[in-house]
């Protein structure tokens, strides 16, 4: 076995789950977006944020937060950056 860093690297068993990690995690972002986008659709059909709010099962201001928010295509895989400089997260799948 070769280390890196302290970690082992040729473990095929976390290979596999840190794959499916992946996986499920990008199905779940995939999800969240299309319920992102069927949101901003209702309410550009004229659907109130209340009503939305109240058939989705969330707050109106949760809602209103989601109407502000660009959507998850404009980032570029940012969810395994870091906030602070842009440094790739230490828990980022894939890091």
């Amino acid at each position: 076995m070769r280390r890196s860093r302290g970690r082992v690297t040729d473990n095929p068993d976390r290979a596999r789950r840190r794959e499916a990690v992946y996986r499920t995690r990008e199905q779940l972002d995939t999800a969240r977006e299309r319920f992102h986008s069927a949101i901003r659709a209702a309410h550009a059909a004229g659907v109130s944020l209340r009503a939305i709010a109240d058939d989705a099962g969330l707050s109106h201001q949760r809602v209103h937060q989601l109407m502000n928010e660009p959507s998850a295509a404009s980032f570029a895989r940012q969810d395994h950056m870091c906030r602070g400089g842009g440094r790739r997260c230490r828990n980022a799948v894939g890091a």
